[in-house]
């Protein structure tokens, strides 16, 4: 995995922090600043230490992420066909101290691996769908990770997600499907 690669569509927003003696005050989105997903809908997550939560890719929805509290590596894998960086691969270390938004798009495989309790916010592009969630397990050579890690610990949906080959399979089967949608129908 190249951890310095950034796959095409993805988006590191830094983040201003203003810091007092009070704590700290940060403006982790504007619909102004057109970073690429105008959010409908954000979901708050807390992770214990040693939580992976993915692999994952959704056919409509980009995601933003926000890491409020810990450390967590995000790993990423392009499975875009048109992307110049189809089947490539990367992570970022993403810590409290250094605020910023990582931007995903359709089509990149992504998890979190949480190297001390977290906390984290998703801001989402279109509404929660159970259909547009498809994943495979971790630990999947294809999706070439190498964390330092064994033994994570995994929700049972993560635990049980299908073959690499098998997601590819579905998230194709999507985008097939989208594309016979005529376009006002996709940001329902």
């Amino acid at each position: 995995m190249n951890q310095e690669l950034l796959l095409e569509g993805i988006s590191k927003i830094p983040i201003k922090m203003n810091n007092d003696n009070r704590g700290l005050l940060a403006e982790i989105y504007r619909k102004e600043w057109a970073i690429g997903c105008d959010t409908l809908q954000w979901n708050a997550f807390y992770s214990c230490q040693n939580a992976f939560r993915g692999m994952r890719v959704h056919a409509i929805r980009t995601d933003y992420v926000v890491l409020l509290r810990g450390t967590m590596t995000l790993c990423l894998h392009d499975i875009r066909h048109q992307s110049k960086t189809f089947k490539k691969s990367s992570s970022f270390l993403l810590k409290e101290d250094t605020f910023q938004g990582i931007l995903i798009p359709p089509g990149v495989v992504h998890g979190f691996y949480f190297h001390e309790n977290s906390t984290h916010l998703i801001g989402v592009s279109h509404y929660h769908d159970r259909n547009d969630e498809l994943g495979c397990r971790w630990d999947s050579p294809n999706i070439q990770i190498s964390l330092d890690i064994s033994d994570p610990i995994l929700s049972n949906e993560d635990a049980t997600w299908t073959s690499y080959e098998d997601m590819i399979k579905q998230f194709n089967q999507k985008k097939e499907k989208l594309l016979q949608i005529p376009c006002e129908l996709e940001n329902q």
